[in-house]
């Protein structure tokens, strides 16, 4: 049996606001092994990110777990004391946000952040942790990584914030680093040099990754597996090859259905997914994607089923699941 370094069991998420409860996540059980990489691909809103917060212990205090479970190397993250997560987050499990700017203080310099960060896990001085935070600049490819250290925030560029945010997450070695779409602000040859840098780094150094982004060709260039979310509930899941070629449920064809490809008609227009994102205020009943699926709309007696009741997950082979009453 492969052993989990992050085991998500029957998770499910609320938000509560002046328009009522939202149901962001429901029932989703995810697992990571030493060294793996996970995809998590959905439309904004599926629940993405919402997963990547409760992992960390940073949900907002309007959200509530309302049920499940997160294990990190068989340790309760849901019942430990905020000391001992605060010593877990940036230690063993980093992130790395969508956005940097709101992640880097903009009143202390990238040199003061790098080494308190660092001297607040490991026992250096401080001009050991400096001289680990200069290595680490370099090392995502900050050449002038000298000046790059005296700057604050605000004097450097998209591409040069997200280098500084990489860096950051990696520096203490995580066993687990969270990427929340980290290059979703970054234009497309930034893009590529920063995922090479994230998908090397794990390599070298065994780390796992749990990789969170609204496009398969990000997935199929880092990831080993993949999750499909869609209105907060897990459609499919599993190895990237038996997603991109075996893929079962109409979301998740859909998806790739989108991509654009060298060998499309350039005659035909891109494929899109009619229809709305589910509410996350009055979710159906059934399957959250019915409403939108094409092959309900042809099929009455499909439909009714698909409304009215929750798809449960079922395998497809070894490895590979899907939530959908569809056989084929």
């Amino acid at each position: 049996m492969m052993q989990k370094l992050l085991e998500i069991k029957d998770l499910s998420i609320e938000f509560s606001s002046p328009k009522g409860t939202a149901r962001a996540v429901n029932d989703v059980s995810l697992s990571i092994a030493p060294g793996e990489s996970l995809g998590i691909v959905g439309e904004s809103g599926s629940g993405k990110s919402t997963i990547a917060h409760a992992v960390m212990q940073l949900l907002p205090k309007s959200a509530k777990i309302s049920s499940g479970s997160i294990f990190f190397e068989g340790r309760d993250l849901l019942r430990m004391s905020a000391a001992d997560l605060r010593s877990l987050r940036g230690r063993d499990i980093s992130m790395i946000f969508q956005d940097p700017m709101q992640c880097l203080d903009p009143s202390f310099t990238i040199a003061y952040q790098l080494v308190e960060t660092l001297q607040a896990h490991e026992k250096l001085s401080r001009d050991e942790a400096r001289k680990a935070s200069l290595q680490m600049l370099q090392r995502v490819g900050i050449h002038n990584a000298e000046d790059i250290m005296k700057r604050y925030q605000h004097e450097l560029s998209g591409g040069m914030r997200q280098r500084v945010m990489i860096a950051m997450a990696l520096l203490t070695r995580p066993r687990l680093l969270i990427a929340d779409e980290p290059t979703t602000a970054l234009d497309v040859t930034i893009q590529d040099q920063i995922l090479q840098l994230l998908k090397g780094y794990a390599r070298e150094a065994g780390m796992s990754m749990l990789f969170i982004t609204h496009s398969f060709g990000v997935v199929a260039d880092v990831c080993d597996r993949v999750a499909v979310l869609y209105g907060g509930r897990l459609c499919e899941y599993g190895s990237c090859e038996s997603l991109f070629y075996e893929a079962r449920h109409p979301y998740t064809r859909g998806l790739l259905e989108a991509v654009p490809t060298m060998e499309r008609d350039k005659a035909l227009p891109l494929h899109s997914i009619d229809g709305a994102p589910v509410s996350v205020f009055d979710p159906p009943k059934g399957c959250p994607f019915a409403p939108r699926c094409s092959r309900c709309r042809e099929d009455s007696q499909l439909a009714e089923k698909c409304l009215g009741s929750i798809p449960p997950l079922k395998e497809a082979a070894p490895g590979h699941s899907f939530a959908c009453f569809i056989e084929r």
